[in-house]
């Protein structure tokens, strides 16, 4: 136990085993004191069984028992000396360190969440425990996005790569075949069929093993895959849970509390409120004069030791920069545009200042409205566009639309600057008309005898959503089995779940984004485990005193937040250095507009 955390155990008696996996019985309390101190830690519950006395009680969850047990940073784990998979890869350091962690999960302290950075191997690591301890012989259950599902069910994918795991994706909500979790042990289940699969996963499968994939995509407590989620994991039969992800806290502490509950379901509460009360700095918002407010909030911080010693063996975080002696050096790369065409700069302008003063005077737009004229812009209005935070949505995305019109004409510039030191780049935009642009100009240039940096690469894309992701993969494969190539996507289609862009050795992105974990996301298509390449860089194109400066600052603020959690989580900081010179600043119009965007997600 660290000197600077009270035990709030101290004095107290447990007893174990009990009914509920995950729980400890209190026998006995030191004073009325202590007892009330316990009662608002999220996960002590009471229990009632009247035909089973030794069962009825007050109840501690393991997690508050483990506190100091177990180290909280990767690199105070030894790594686990089998280190080879069954293929022959051989894993790197802090991969079999992490599997170290991921074996000491007992069915009585449920699972844990293993939250690395995009591209250091999560889904190898979580693999290699399990199959070290047998796991990979007996059911299993994986569940993600639907985007995640080629992951785990192509022929290329880790698990049947290197361990032989065939994993099949159940299908349908309607006119379900059964007799497939009879003859399948591990099955895939993505996000959005779960609540239509969750009673034959129970009756049928009964898995012996729980993977959450993205577990990010859990943190809306109320969306019907979060309660699918939670249900599902309460099944007895589940000893081992394993939650990934890259972006454990995509806004605030709070969006931990869902994935904690999927992979501790007995040890976080029956709900948030408790653990909002206590980590989260919940209060409840102060009533104006009108009667409005009343509220509870949940976006503070609080009690930081303790859950941070609560979540020491339950919550591994580790960053690329943490394990950057393993993997090949990366370097970013600000690249300051100049938009040149008059026009576009008029009209972004215009559209600026349309927004600042329309935000500043209105909270939701009126009902009858069909349209809304931004700048030279007139934007069609749906039903669910009238409310206020879809009013943020509707303005910023009508403003970085221009932005990447501003931003096409330097991208190519760029494009030709970056391929004269490369052979292999990706160029990720965020609209898919910038995507389509590129790909177009750079197609052109070719077949009218140009050359690109000096070269004539392939240009592969352009990647969308619309595109099938077969269609998405087989050309980064194709893009990865060429020799001088260039991949065009936007970051929505691209920016996860396609492994062969780690090929190329440089990275564009065009548009910034206001989440971190988007632009990580994307640079890790490039910059991940098994990349070849002996140096990366990843450029950022940047329009400055423009919604540019808006986004770095809320990527400031959101990885700021993460860093919170753990102690080494700088990645999203360093992003932030990398992007922000001391001098850079947004204008005051800018900064009105930043006032009232900046809550937007």
């Amino acid at each position: 136990m660290r000197p600077s955390l009270q035990d709030p155990l101290e004095g107290c008696v447990l007893s174990s085993p009990t009914k509920w996996t995950g729980q400890l019985r209190l026998e006995q309390c030191p004073s009325e004191q202590r007892f009330q101190l316990l009662c608002g830690i999220p996960g002590v519950v009471s229990h009632e069984v009247k035909r089973s006395p030794e069962d009825t009680g007050w109840f501690v969850p393991q997690s508050l028992a483990d506190m100091g047990q177990f180290p909280a940073t990767i690199g105070e784990y030894p790594p686990d000396p089998q280190d080879v998979t069954p293929s022959g890869l051989h894993l790197h350091r802090y991969e079999a360190r992490a599997v170290t962690c991921c074996r000491q999960v007992t069915a009585q302290r449920e699972g844990m969440m293993i939250a690395g950075d995009p591209g250091l191997g999560k889904s190898i690591i979580a693999l290699h425990a399990l199959h070290l301890d047998g796991y990979l012989q007996r059911p299993g259950l994986i569940i993600g996005p639907n985007i995640a599902k080629g992951v785990w069910c192509d022929e290329d994918s880790d698990a049947f790569q290197h361990y032989g795991l065939r994993v099949t994706a159940l299908e349908g909500v309607k006119n379900i075949d059964t007799e497939l979790l009879k003859t399948q042990t591990t099955v895939f289940c993505h996000y959005e069929l779960l609540h239509a699969w969750q009673a034959w996963i129970v009756g049928i499968l009964r898995p012996a093993w729980m993977l959450i994939d993205e577990s990010h995509f859990l943190t809306n407590q109320k969306a019907q895959r979060s309660r699918a989620a939670q249900q599902v994991t309460l099944l007895a039969s589940i000893e081992r849970r394993y939650a990934l992800t890259g972006t454990p806290l995509p806004n605030t502490r709070m969006d931990l509390w869902c994935q904690l509950s999927i992979v501790q379901p007995r040890q976080w509460g029956p709900n948030s409120f408790a653990y909002g009360i206590r980590y989260c700095g919940g209060h409840r918002e102060e009533v104006d004069e009108g009667g409005q407010g009343g509220h509870w909030l949940f976006d503070g911080e609080s009690n930081d030791i303790e859950l941070k010693a609560r979540l020491a063996g339950t919550f591994l975080r580790f960053t690329t920069e943490e394990v950057q002696n393993e993997l090949p050096p990366m370097e970013r790369h600000v690249i300051e545009a100049d938009c040149r065409d008059a026009q576009l700069l008029d009209e972004y302008s215009l559209a600026q200042r349309d927004i600042s003063g329309y935000l500043k005077q209105r909270r939701e737009l009126p009902t009858e409205l069909a349209t809304l004229k931004i700048g030279n812009a007139t934007v069609e209005l749906k039903k669910e566009d009238h409310k206020a935070g879809a009013v943020r949505l509707v303005c910023l995305s009508t403003l970085i639309g221009i932005l990447s019109k501003m931003k096409q004409e330097p991208a190519l510039r760029a494009i030709d600057d970056i391929m004269q030191v490369h052979d292999r780049l990706v160029v990720f935009t965020w609209r898919v008309s910038t995507a389509e642009w590129l790909h177009a100009k750079l197609s052109a240039l070719l077949k009218s005898g140009g050359r690109i940096g000096g070269k004539c690469p392939a240009i592969c894309g352009p990647v969308h959503g619309e595109m099938p992701m077969s269609e998405r993969k087989e050309l980064a494969r194709v893009f990865a089995g060429l020799k001088q190539s260039i991949f065009v996507a936007t970051m929505g289609s691209a920016g996860t779940s396609i492994n062969s862009l780690s090929a190329a050795s440089a990275c564009l992105l065009v548009d910034l984004h206001w989440n971190t974990v988007a632009l990580q996301q994307a640079e890790k298509r490039v910059y991940r485990d098994g990349t070849k390449a002996a140096k990366i860089d990843i450029y950022y194109l940047v329009l400055r005193q423009t919604v540019d400066d808006m986004f770095l600052e809320k990527i400031k603020e959101k990885a700021t937040r993460a860093a919170s959690i753990a102690s080494q989580d700088t990645g999203g900081l360093s992003l932030v250095r990398d992007l922000i010179p001391d001098s850079g600043g947004a204008s005051g119009n800018i900064d009105q507009l930043c006032s009232r965007l900046m809550a937007m997600d």
